[in-house]
């Protein structure tokens, strides 16, 4: 029997090179699913699609394992006796990593946390979606330009804001409306008008024949949780948090006013980070499934070319019959 490579077996886990008390990936479609949604962010960069992959022991908690067998000595005293093997509980969960990109005070609970069962898995999941979210929100703060101050919202010296201060109440959808009517009404190109779900903010955007055009919107709700449209569309956006303060909704629109809109009418997306020397208007799966169709419709017209060529060729072939059979008939 060949053993698997050094390669293979290897701990799956970012910044773990441990190759000795590895535990293989579940079979069980459901198990292997609580595993990957533990693991998230630190599985290992190629290592999503591979088909065996590892985890070391020290990713699991002491109380996931089973307790050592203790010997009973002739005078009564027991002696544990170390596993040549460790083995998992049924059930067990990986749940120690190396949080760098997780908040201090959920990793601080997860490392205090004892339970290998669903709890466990239920906060890995809610760390994955906010590091991923984070990280996000760190490459759109560096790649968005801020150049154009005009389409920006910048808080006056002067503003009146509900909230400051010794404010005890929660900031609600009627604290919003008052505090952008007294800061920003009709000063800016984002319009506020009112909706049946909440409040709908608007970017009225003037094209070259000076033609208001409303290119994309933000909706609060009355639960204050936030929607981005684009040309009535709903956009999949994913850094837009529920709203706090004034401040929340200042940031969302000038994220939103910075991004670009994707130009495909389908675009699932609808926004798009701007990419430096980039000419190109679509989103990057948009500019993906543009080459995809491009590429098709080259081999297309490759093989009908190729075709037209075989026709071509075979019908000179029949004219060369043709000859050669008359010249010998006459001959």
């Amino acid at each position: 029997m060949i053993k698997p490579t050094s390669m293979s077996r290897i701990c799956t886990v970012l910044h773990c090179r441990e190759k000795n008390g590895l535990f293989k990936f579940p079979s069980d479609p459901q198990e292997l699913f609580n595993w990957e949604q533990a693991v998230g962010i630190n599985l290992r960069k190629g290592r999503s699609n591979q088909r065996v992959r590892y985890i070391c022991k020290d990713h699991f908690e002491a109380n996931c394992f089973f307790a050592e067998p203790p010997k009973i000595m002739k005078d009564g005293t027991e002696i544990p006796l170390t596993r040549k093997r460790l083995r998992l509980k049924p059930g067990s969960i990986p749940s120690i990593f190396p949080y760098k990109s997780i908040p201090s005070s959920i990793s601080k609970h997860l490392q205090n946390s004892t339970n290998c069962g669903e709890a466990s898995t239920d906060i890995e999941t809610t760390c994955t979606k906010t590091a991923r979210k984070k990280q996000v929100a760190n490459v759109i703060a560096k790649r968005l330009d801020f150049g154009e101050e005009d389409n920006l919202l910048i808080l006056p010296c002067d503003a009146e804001i509900i909230g400051n201060g010794d404010f005890l109440e929660e900031y609600s959808i009627t604290h919003l409306a008052t505090d952008w009517k007294k800061n920003y009404g009709g000063r800016t190109k984002w319009g506020m008008t009112d909706a049946s779900q909440g409040i709908c903010f608007s970017y009225i955007d003037k094209s070259d024949e000076e033609v208001p055009n409303v290119t994309r919107s933000l909706l609060v709700k009355k639960d204050m949780s936030v929607e981005a449209f684009v040309n009535g569309r709903k956009a999949n956006f994913p850094i837009l948090e529920s709203i706090l303060s004034f401040h929340d909704v200042m940031d969302h629109l000038n994220k939103i006013s910075c991004l670009r809109v994707c130009a495909n009418t389908s675009c699932e997306n609808g926004f798009y980070i701007p990419v430096l020397k980039s000419g190109s208007h679509l989103c990057k799966p948009c500019q993906k499934i543009m080459k995809r169709k491009k590429d098709r419709e080259k081999k297309q017209e490759q093989r009908g070319l190729k075709k037209i060529t075989k026709e071509k060729k075979s019908e000179k072939l029949q004219q060369k019959y043709q000859f050669f059979t008359v010249y010998l008939k006459s001959v």
